[in-house]
This record gives C-alpha cells, sequence and structure tokens, in this order.
C-alpha cells in the first residue's frame, strides 16, 4: 500500500501519524484531500443538529411495507404488453368472423415484414415507453414506427376501394381508433410513475395506436397510397400526438426519470 493509500485510508480516525503527516506536506494531492476533510469537521462550539423526525403518515406506511418485497417493475409494462397482443388478435378473428373485410392483397413477403414491424412498435415500443430505463432503445423504436409508418403507405398493393373514399376511410379509422383506445389509457395512466418525458409519452401513445395499425392493416383490402396514408398513417400520428399532449397535462405519481 502506498504512502498516499495509507493517508487516504487513516483519515477520520485521529490524527495523522507523523510519517504521513510528513507525507501530506510533501504531497500536493494529500494535502489537499487533509484540507478538504478538515473543512467538513464539525467546528468546536457547533452543535450538530437534530435529525429530522419522521411524520406519522411516513411511520405508519414504512412499518405497513417493512418486510415486504418490492414488486419487479417489469410486470406492469409485461401486462401492457398481454393486452395489447389480446386487443389486436381479438380484433382480427372478429374482422375474419364476421366478413367486414376481404383481406389485404399485398404481396406476403411484404405482408409479414411490415406485420413484424408493426408488432414490433405495438408490444416493443410500449415496453421501452413505460419500462424503467431504455433511453436508447426509446429512439430507435420511435425510429422505427416512422419508418414503418413511411412505408405502410408506399408499400400498399395498389387495389382501389370498392367504396367511395370517404366511407371505405372512415370504417378503417374507426376500427383504428376503437383498437387503440384501451392500449392508449392503459399507457399514459403506467407512465404516471415516471416524470413526463416528450420522447416516452410519444413512443407509448404511437406504439398503443400501432395495435390498431396491425390488427387493420392485415384485413383491409383497400391498397392505394392516398387511403392508406389518409386513413391508417394519418390517424396513427394523430392519437400520438394527442397521447403526448394528454400525458403533458396529467400529474405524476413519481418523478423518477
Amino acid at each position: 500500500m502506498t504512502d498516499c493509500q495509507r493517508l487516504m485510508d487513516a483519515l477520520g480516525k485521529g490524527e495523522l501519524p507523523a510519517d504521513l503527516a510528513t507525507h501530506a506536506a510533501s504531497c500536493p494531492h494529500c494535502s489537499a484531500a487533509v484540507a478538504a476533510y478538515r473543512a467538513l469537521e464539525p467546528k468546536a462550539g457547533v452543535t450538530r443538529r437534530a435529525p429530522l423526525a419522521l411524520t406519522s403518515t411516513l411511520e405508519h406506511e414504512l412499518a405497513r411495507t417493512a418486510g415486504t418485497r418490492a414488486r419487479s417493475a417489469l410486470w406492469e409494462p409485461l401486462l401492457l404488453g398481454v393486452i395489447q397482443a389480446a386487443v389486436a388478435m381479438g380484433v382480427v378473428v372478429f374482422l375474419g368472423n364476421n366478413g367486414r373485410v376481404l383481406g389485404n392483397r399485398e404481396p406476403a413477403v411484404v405482408l409479414v415484414v411490415l406485420g413484424l414491424a408493426l408488432g414490433a412498435c405495438a408490444v416493443g415500443g410500449t415496453l421501452a415507453a413505460v419500462a424503467p430505463g431504455f433511453p436508447r432503445l426509446r429512439w430507435f423504436l420511435f425510429g422505427a414506427a416512422v419508418s414503418t409508418a413511411v412505408l405502410l403507405g408506399a408499400c400498399g398493393s395498389g387495389l382501389p376501394a370498392l367504396k367511395p373514399f370517404l366511407v371505405a376511410g372512415r370504417t378503417c379509422a374507426s376500427v383504428e381508433l376503437a383498437c387503440a383506445a384501451l392500449p392508449l389509457g392503459v399507457t399514459l395512466w403506467l407512465q404516471r410513475r415516471f416524470a413526463f418525458d416528450p420522447l416516452r409519452a410519444v413512443l407509448g401513445s404511437v406504439a398503443a395506436a400501432a395495435t390498431g395499425v396491425f390488427a387493420l392493416h392485415l384485413h383491409c383490402p383497400v391498397g392505394t397510397a392516398d387511403h392508406l396514408y389518409a386513413f391508417h398513417v394519418a390517424p396513427w400520428v394523430l392519437l400520438g400526438g394527442l397521447g403526448l399532449w394528454i400525458r403533458s397535462r396529467l400529474g405524476s405519481r413519481s418523478y423518477a426519470p
């Protein structure tokens, strides 16, 4: 052990031995450390302030939770992911069984790739938005959602609608908004566990809305770019902005980062 290490170990244990005091006088780093430590020591005649007493409410809360194991911070995000998957699959089955749509006519490869991308935006984005940490992953998933939205309208089958533009679009937009309502509401409620973060709020809202986009895109037979951008992508963007606006006005139960 060097003299510097011995001196650091001796601080706070009474007067320094003669050899260490001599070393401190000749070593600029140790001299600064000794001076800083002595500046922090209470001066003679100064009484230390008594620690603050716990309030009765805090004492009751500590007594109530004493000995209990903290619940994992990931169980709520996982529960939300299950809710999203259940909503998406339920709508897919409902639309298919009732014959309300003819089915997406995109090439199988395009349909699978976009379906996987939407699924990743929905579940992955939600988990990253409402779980602690993952700042870089949130940026990546937000970029993935933007890219998926652009490709969604550009990679359509090109088949026109059999109904007027607004009539066909109204049905798609309504389905998408209805599918997103429950996941978006739960996402905003869970985000109250954190301090308001615009990126977290936008990603959570976009991910929740992707649930409806996923269910709708698998079945919608209309493949023109104007329909897809106006009634698939635009409501998705609208829900992302709406979620950000609502979250900015909600209070927070905790201000953890």
